[in-house]
């Protein structure tokens, strides 16, 4: 019920807090608060668009799109707020929709863009690298990882169609998890 738009809301590993984007003060802004939406935190405060916030397994920080740089790029953030910092993906001039590997606290999966399209990407803080992970047909968005740390739901939008798909991010097999004669879907989230 904040003022503005209320987006993008995350539960902690612990499950006491949530992050959240939210742009009662004129633009999206990234904050934290208890379940109960108190103790309201402002993590970020800038003329740019923060957004898609995700917990490092710990808990400690959070991992978010920022077009700060004049394009969306993954920054990292204490959760207790501070300085941010970029992560040097080094892949696309444009990522965005990150999600933190709730087993290996090293890979953070996210959305960028490649050959007028999107795949999913895997940036790698032990090495400071990214890889594509994906190579599907026309876009593949918003990754969600499972608790197994290894395999990721994601979107795949082809044809105007939208479908759920299932990664193996060790062997890169790609199985869509329903028939198209489902209809679309798209956003997936994994409760642990």
């Amino acid at each position: 019920t904040f003022k503005g738009t209320n987006t993008g809301a995350r539960f902690s590993p612990d499950g006491r807090r949530i992050a959240m984007t939210l742009s009662g003060t004129g633009n999206s802004e990234l904050y934290t608060a208890n379940l109960e939406g108190k103790n309201l935190r402002r993590l970020t405060n800038n003329k740019s668009l923060e957004a898609s916030p995700s917990w490092s397994p710990d808990g400690s920080r959070l991992v978010y799109t920022s077009d700060a740089p004049g394009r969306p790029q993954l920054f990292e953030i204490s959760s207790n707020g501070g300085a941010a910092r970029r992560l040097p993906t080094n892949l696309s001039g444009y990522c965005s929709e990150p999600a933190w590997n709730p087993v290996r606290s090293n890979l953070i999966a996210f959305t960028a863009a490649v050959a007028g399209g999107f795949q999913i990407a895997l940036y790698d803080s032990a090495t400071g690298k990214s890889a594509f992970v994906t190579e599907v047909a026309d876009a593949a968005v918003e990754p969600a990882w499972l608790n197994d740390g290894r395999h990721l739901i994601f979107t795949q939008r082809q044809g105007g169609r939208t479908r759920l798909m299932l990664l193996d991010t060790i062997n890169k097999t790609v199985k869509a998890l329903h028939n198209p004669n489902f209809g679309d879907a798209s956003s997936a989230s994994f409760v642990y």
